[in-house]
C-alpha cells in the first residue's frame, strides 16, 4: 500500500483541530478564563477545508500549520512523492546482518546499535542482541542508549527485514505518526542514507 501523504495530512489536521478544541474545554474548565486569541490560533482556522485547496496553498506554499496543540510542520513531509523509495529487501538484510555481526564482535553484553551516541535525546535506532536476547529492536535513544520497553521487536532477522524493507525517508522520520510530537518529528531519525551508510560500514 503506498503512502498517501495527502491523507496523512488531513488525518493529522483534523486530530489538532480535536486537540485544540478538548484543550481550549479543559482550559476552560479548569481556569475558568477565556483563551486569548492568539496568531497560532487563527492561523489553524484559516486552513482551508478543501483538500486541493489545501494541497494548493500550503503544501506547495511550503508550510502547513497543523494546529498549535501539535506544533507541526507538515509540509515537507506531505509533499514528499509518495512512490518515494523504500529501504527494500537487499538493504535491509545487509542491515540486519551487520547488526548481528557487530554484537557477536563485543566484548561486552550489550548488543549492537545503530544510533546517535551523545548526551539527552538521540532520536531513534535499530538494536540487536540487548538485555540478553537475539532480539531486533526498534527503539528511542536517549544519552545513546535504548529506551525499554523498545516502540517495536522483532524475534526473527525474517520479521525485522520484512518490516524495516517497506519502509521511506517519510515514515522514518514519524511522519505518518499520528501522535508524534514536534520535538520528535524528524529529530535524528532513520533514513535512508544513514541505513546505506550503515550496511556499507561507516561507524
Amino acid at each position: 500500500m503506498k503512502d498517501d501523504p495527502l491523507a496523512d495530512l488531513l488525518r493529522l489536521r483534523e486530530a489538532a483541530l480535536a486537540r485544540m478544541a478538548a484543550d481550549r474545554a479543559a482550559m476552560r474548565a479548569n481556569y475558568a478564563l477565556p483563551l486569548p486569541s492568539g496568531e497560532r490560533w487563527s492561523l489553524l482556522r484559516r486552513l482551508p477545508a478543501d483538500a486541493a485547496t489545501l494541497v494548493r496553498s500550503h503544501v506547495a506554499g511550503g508550510a502547513v500549520l497543523a494546529g498549535a496543540a501539535l506544533g507541526i510542520p507538515l509540509a515537507r513531509h506531505a509533499a514528499r512523492n509518495s512512490d518515494a523509495p523504500r529501504v527494500g529487501e537487499a538493504l535491509a538484510r545487509r542491515v540486519a546482518d551487520r547488526l548481528v555481526a557487530d554484537a557477536r564482535g563485543r566484548e561486552t553484553p550489550d548488543g549492537s546499535a545503530l544510533a546517535y551516541l551523545h548526551r539527552y535525546h538521540c532520536g531513534q535506532g535499530l538494536f540487536y542482541g540487548w538485555t540478553g536476547t537475539t532480539e531486533f529492536w526498534v527503539a528511542e535513544v536517549e544519552d545513546g542508549w535504548p529506551t525499554y520497553p523498545p516502540l517495536r521487536r522483532f524475534d526473527t532477522a525474517d520479521a525485522f527485514v520484512g518490516w524495516l524493507a517497506l519502509q521511506t525517508d517519510r515514515s522514518l522520520s514519524g511522519a505518518t505518526d499520528p501522535t508524534i510530537t514536534a520535538f520528535k518529528l524528524d529529530n535524528q531519525r532513520l533514513t535512508l542514507a544513514r541505513l546505506r551508510a550503515y550496511a556499507d560500514g561507516e561507524p
